[in-house]
């Protein structure tokens, strides 16, 4: 089981998620960063613990990291 930390929870709302993830699914290790495939219409890419973003496709996140390796 993993859990990670999800940045857009927001206390006493409806909306936004709950605080942390949990998931029983074993993640796509990519460029040091983890991605968990969730379904078929959403990937998460997390580092550190914390979720970076929720993209829908697995190239997409992918992308993501690539496009975000300097800053990671």
């Amino acid at each position: 089981m993993f859990t990670y930390k999800n940045p857009w929870h927001q206390p006493g709302k409806s909306w936004g998620g709950p605080p942390v993830y949990t998931r029983q699914i074993a993640p796509i290790e990519y460029k040091g960063c983890r991605i968990f495939r969730v379904c078929e219409e959403q990937s998460d890419v997390v580092n550190d613990g914390v979720c970076l973003t929720q993209v829908v496709s697995l190239k997409g996140a992918k992308e993501y990291v690539d496009d975000s390796a300097q800053k990671l």
